[in-house]
């Protein structure tokens, strides 16, 4: 099995995927239940994989490009505050509370926490509670039209703060919904260009389905990639075989430079030798909106444009 979004779908099928002895490999799934539920029984959910970061990989990344942006002087907080605004659901409560936590970490304290359920259309109330309490930073993770709507929102209720999102540009609709509304977010989640990987992937895309890929469809092809190498290391498709050819995985993909599993929790292990979650922006070039990796500076196509105000 490859596949699956959502955590809270991941958190089910992993139990059929134990059940019937399937070798599963996920890596859209954020939600830090999913290395619990495998420690809590390794032999039971032997057959499960991660091939991306969970919450608090993806809030290593965010804390690291934070205080990277600050040493560079691109961006100077006054209060070391952050409001969270995260989508009410397994992923956005994990992002949160893992984001929350790394921050707190290194002296950074969270003024207000908001929920919203999915299909929320009217952010006000959140966004002028935000504006009254005028934080350093906005932290979001969610997705779809909800994100959307939460990013034009903040425009046009006049919101100039630095705004980190994570997900929030998955899918295409984004840039139909927003416009040049979302022109300066910052987005956890990496464009398909940003390895070589990727751009080979990206190529061959584009000539097959005349259209740029999403960043999904690159995860999926490293699921199907790291599934595939595996079974021909196995030579067999016995479930138990694949699972300890998976275990040997050094796979450099299209998303991350290196994807190689811990052999607890079957995670792509976090680092900057392994898997880092790249920072990505909204800006224009010539008269259509893209993304652009900005952070590590080292894979950087293009300078942070800075659209907010210093606190």
């Amino acid at each position: 099995l490859a596949g699956c979004y959502h955590s809270s779908v991941t958190l089910a099928v992993m139990d059929k995927a134990a059940e019937h002895k399937i070798p599963f490999i996920n890596s859209l799934s954020a939600s830090e239940e999913i290395p619990k539920k495998i420690r809590s029984d390794p032999e039971k959910y032997k057959y499960v994989f991660h091939a991306n970061l969970n919450s608090s990989g993806y809030a290593l990344s965010e804390r690291a490009f934070i205080q990277d942006i600050v040493e560079a002087g691109i961006f100077t907080p006054k209060t070391k505050t952050i409001s969270i605004v995260c989508e009410d659901t397994d992923y956005g409560r994990s992002a949160a509370a893992a984001f929350k936590e790394r921050m707190e970490e290194i002296g950074w304290t969270v003024v207000s926490e908001d929920y919203w359920p999915l299909g929320t259309t009217d952010f006000s109330s959140i966004i002028t509670k935000i504006k009254t309490l005028n934080p350093d930073i906005i932290y979001s993770a969610g997705g779809g039209t909800d994100a959307a709507r939460l990013t034009s929102q903040l425009y046009d209720l006049g919101v100039k703060k630095l705004h980190i999102g994570e997900s929030f540009t998955l899918y295409p609709e984004f840039f139909d919904m927003v416009g040049e509304k979302g022109i300066g977010l910052i987005d956890f989640i990496q464009t398909p260009e940003a390895t070589p990987v990727g751009k080979n992937f990206t190529q061959r895309y584009i000539e097959k389905f005349g259209q740029y890929p999403t960043t999904t469809a690159g995860w999926q092809y490293d699921c199907v990639m790291i599934a595939l190498k595996a079974i021909e290391r196995a030579g067999t498709l016995d479930p138990d075989a694949i699972v300890e050819a998976l275990l040997q995985t050094d796979y450099r993909g299209f998303t991350t430079e290196r994807i190689v599993f811990d052999p607890i929790s079957h995670e792509a292990i976090f680092g900057p030798s392994y898997c880092v979650c790249a920072a990505v922006q909204v800006q224009r070039e010539d008269e259509e909106l893209k993304l652009f990796d900005v952070w590590p500076f080292t894979i950087a196509s293009r300078p942070i444009l800075k659209t907010w105000e210093d606190p």
